[in-house]
């Protein structure tokens, strides 16, 4: 048994609904792990509270539904009715015994409980209401106690929550385990506790002591009755005659023989010094997880901040022992956080991504990543790429170039990353696709709503680079010609190929498969030899205009959404900014890391102002009787060839454009050959979502 489903009108931020409508937030539990992330005030604390209004705690702790609990609007209007609903699934036989006349069935019949809390304001007095089963048939729950939950705070004083006293957390679990169940008989506990307090009565009603070895105590020594006998002596004189009558005296012991006051007098602890935070952080957890060893039936943890006082490291191995407990135990938690090292390990699928009041569960049924994809991304998902669960906006890049140069940018045109809560995530390779899935949903009716931008080279060479080769294959696309399309289509009946028509395609198999997609087959095996005979009758073509739209229209197919978008460049950043007004910075950052390259130590003897205007002079040079094309692949040469080094030529190049500031602002608003780095940029750093 588990929460599959928390549904929440006008609770908190989540609210301006009917109560008789779809719910503000829909939240998709599993069994196991439950990971809320997202950025500061998204919803995930709001979460956690309304399954602790809905269920109540392992601890009593006191919670009631405020005022201040009901949705209010940006008008000031404060709703009057809020409503909160969870639903069980998977339940045992057992379990659906004890919750018989609230059970009902989903659409597939399979049984489920549906527990629903109400609260309206009249009068500003708050009138809750706990009901269970079908709404409108539903009635009083009074099984609620069966669903209460462990919860963890995120300020956690593990500290004072393992000490002994009259509140203490240790007690209240303890009493819950079946070893400190009360019985007629005297608990072994109180037995100890009796020969104890026995004990140290007896040193404070002596003079002088008895030898005993086992204690080590040796005769005559001296015992404690002169501090009873002031006692009894000064009580007498406060007290008068009634001191004798009532037959008092003055006693000292551990606590009341009785299993209650002794377990208020237990603390725990790991070591005889003190420990640190992390540590009681950590003991603490694994206390309140003794609830679950008690418990065999439904088991539910809230864990908010879950970091807390934990080093990564821990971090790793505590949520490893949870996802492991999860898949074996009838054991779920819901757990936030803000660790990027934790959703950077947890399993995708595990993830919930809370933003713009709504929750995205990223398990396969909700988005359009494969498996494949989420066997990628769990194995290549670190800390760095993370990120993009706690932004406001992401933007992928593949290389070490532009993850350099993004930020830097961003920073000239005056809208840096950070204030817009935008991550940049390097994937390193052109796997795209993979991470861009992460924000497309099965479910268009509930998009997510996350700006991405996709920086991509378009990978299509410059007829520069290939000037001395006429028949490059880089250019060549095909096409069919309308007369073959018709023979095929009068001798193959049944196959349509009006796809065919009009179309031109990078590749044989690119158009072999347009013709499967579009009549929605796997093969070609119910049309023997069309194949064969379909490969004849293509043309080669040969256009760098038309192979680079061919690319563009395939790249933009495949990676972008309405917030998703791809942007290109002619070939390589490096070679669109030689293009541009900044080739005399990027030159000059090129011919530094080719002295690099050959001698590491010439970096403290380098003077950046001499080194761009001996670049300035080059060029100069050198492009008056050239093209800009030429220019450029002369400039980028030396990357392209593997003379020097892109990263570190992306870190000079953002020191000189840092360094001209003034005059590369300009450039960087108006030139055509850069404007898609700028358009990505703006793309993700809408206005009014700033993170400060």
């Amino acid at each position: 048994m588990y929460l599959a489903e928390l549904k929440i009108w006008n609770f908190r931020k989540y609210g301006d609904a009917s109560m008789e409508g779809e719910p503000v937030i829909l939240v998709n539990f599993k069994p196991g792990v439950n990971l809320l992330v997202g950025e500061n005030d998204c919803g995930k604390t709001t979460i956690i509270d309304a399954v602790k209004h809905l269920l109540g705690t392992q601890s009593y702790d006191y919670t009631r539904i405020e005022e201040d609990d009901f949705y209010i609007s940006n008008s000031g209007i404060r709703t009057k009715h809020l409503k909160i609903e969870g639903i069980f699934k998977s339940l045992t036989d057992e379990e659906a015994g004890n919750f018989l006349e609230w059970i009902s069935f989903d659409e597939k019949g399979n049984t489920e409980l549906i527990v629903r809390l109400g609260a309206k304001v009249n009068n500003h007095q708050i009138i809750t209401n706990v009901t269970a089963g079908v709404e409108g048939l539903d009635t009083r729950f009074e099984a609620r106690d069966l669903l209460r939950v462990t919860y963890l705070k995120p300020l956690r004083d593990a500290e004072s929550e393992l000490s002994s006293g009259y509140k203490s957390r240790l007690a209240q679990i303890l009493r819950n385990h079946p070893l400190f169940a009360k019985e007629d008989n005297e608990h072994t506990l109180e037995k100890y506790i009796r020969i104890a307090n026995s004990r140290i009565k007896g040193y404070f009603d002596k003079e002088t002591l008895e030898k005993e070895e086992i204690f080590e105590i040796t005769e005559g020594e001296q015992g404690a009755k002169l501090i009873t006998q002031f006692l009894d002596d000064t009580l007498s004189a406060f007290m008068g005659i009634s001191f004798n009558e009532n037959n008092y005296k003055s006693f000292l012991d551990i606590t009341r023989n009785d299993l209650s006051s002794i377990l208020r007098k237990l603390s725990l602890n790991i070591d005889e010094n003190k420990i640190g935070l992390g540590s009681l952080n950590q003991l603490f957890i694994a206390m309140e997880l003794l609830l679950f060893e008690i418990e065999t039936n439904f088991n539910l943890a809230l864990i908010e901040e879950i970091e807390a006082h934990l080093h990564p490291q821990a971090q790793l191995r505590l949520i490893k022992y949870l996802q492991d407990k999860g898949e074996n135990a009838n054991e779920q938690y819901i757990i936030t956080t803000h660790s990027i090292t934790l959703a950077s390990k947890v399993q995708l699928d595990n993830i919930i991504l809370c933003r713009n009041n709504l929750a995205f569960s990223m398990g396969p049924q909700y988005t359009e990543l494969s498996s494949g994809d989420y066997q990628f991304i769990e194995r290549f998902l670190d800390a760095t790429k993370a990120n993009l669960f706690f932004a406001k906006g992401v933007i992928f890049v593949e290389g070490d170039a532009e993850n350099i140069l993004l930020p830097i940018l961003a920073e000239i045109i005056k809208k840096p990353l950070h204030k817009y809560g935008v991550s940049l995530v390097n994937v390193g390779n052109t796997a795209f696709i993979r991470y861009s899935r992460i924000f497309r949903r099965k479910d268009e009716s509930c998009p997510l709503d996350f700006p991405v931008s996709i920086i991509n080279d378009l990978d299509v060479k410059p007829l520069i680079c290939n000037q001395n080769n006429s028949s490059c294959d880089d250019y060549k696309y095909l096409t069919i010609p309308e007369a073959a399309i018709n023979e095929l289509e009068k001798k193959y009946v049944g196959l349509m190929l009006g796809c065919l028509r009009e179309n031109k395609f990078l590749s044989l198999d690119k158009a072999r498969r347009a013709v499967l997609r579009y009549n929605q087959i796997d093969d070609f095996k119910d049309f023997r030899g069309f194949q064969t005979e379909f490969d004849r009758t293509v043309t080669l073509n040969q256009s760098i205009t038309v192979v680079k739209e061919l690319v563009e229209r395939e790249k933009r197919g495949k990676y972008e959404t309405d917030t998703i978008k791809l942007y290109l460049n002619e070939w390589t950043m490096e070679y669109d900014i030689a293009l541009s007004g900044l080739k005399y910075y990027i030159h000059c950052a090129i011919q530094i890391s080719k002295k690099v390259k050959s001698d590491e130590d010439i970096i403290n003897s380098l003077n950046l102002e001499k080194e761009l205007e001996a670049a300035k002079k080059e060029i100069e040079e050198y492009a008056i009787s050239k093209s800009d094309e030429e220019t450029a692949y002369w400039i980028y040469e030396d990357l392209y060839k593997n003379r020097a080094s892109k990263a570190v030529t992306a870190q000079y190049f953002g020191k000189l454009i840092k360094m001209h500031e003034e005059t590369v602002k300009p450039i960087l608003e108006t030139d055509q050959h850069i404007k898609y780095l700028i358009d990505s940029i703006k793309h993700v750093c809408r206005e009014g979502d700033f993170s400060e």
